[in-house]
């Protein structure tokens, strides 16, 4: 990604100018910050709530003695 236009030897054909040339096809965009906190929270959260349905079906209560 360093090296310019000029100095690319890759044998495959893949030679990009800048790491601009390869972000470009997958149209990101810019998408707001509250968009990428619910991408980072939002699986969290799915994923905590998961292990607490999981955990109390697989669990067994204590046994309390009176």
């Amino acid at each position: 990604m360093l090296r310019g236009p000029d100095t690319c030897t890759d044998t495959r054909g893949v030679c990009c100018r800048d790491g601009q040339q390869i972000i470009d096809p997958f149209a990101l965009g810019n998408p707001t910050l509250w968009l990428l906190v619910l991408h980072n929270v939002g699986p969290m959260a799915g994923f905590l709530i998961a292990g607490l349905v999981m955990f109390g079906r697989t669990s067994r209560p204590k046994l309390r003695l009176k």
